[in-house]
């Protein structure tokens, strides 16, 4: 049950992050602002694709390790 409920989190987390990115103009605009007062553009962007990644892949390795010990009890 719980490697699911982790799975399904991940899920609503990328289709939310989804929805946001469909609202590009914003999140562009809003980009601008931030590079017209750092003139940062690769880390600003690399930044928040780090973050993405690494809460989609923290939720995954939970989900793994949840399924892996559920799956050794059905054995025992």
């Amino acid at each position: 049950m719980l490697p699911s409920l982790i799975t399904q989190s991940i899920v609503t987390f990328q289709d939310t992050s989804l929805a946001f990115v469909i609202g590009l103009r914003e999140m562009v605009r809003r980009a601008s602002i931030v590079d017209n007062m750092e003139v940062r553009s690769i880390e600003l962007y690399g930044f928040a694709a780090l973050v993405y990644f690494i809460v989609c892949y923290l939720g995954s390795l939970a989900s793994r390790h949840y399924e892996e010990k559920s799956r050794k009890k059905k054995i025992l």
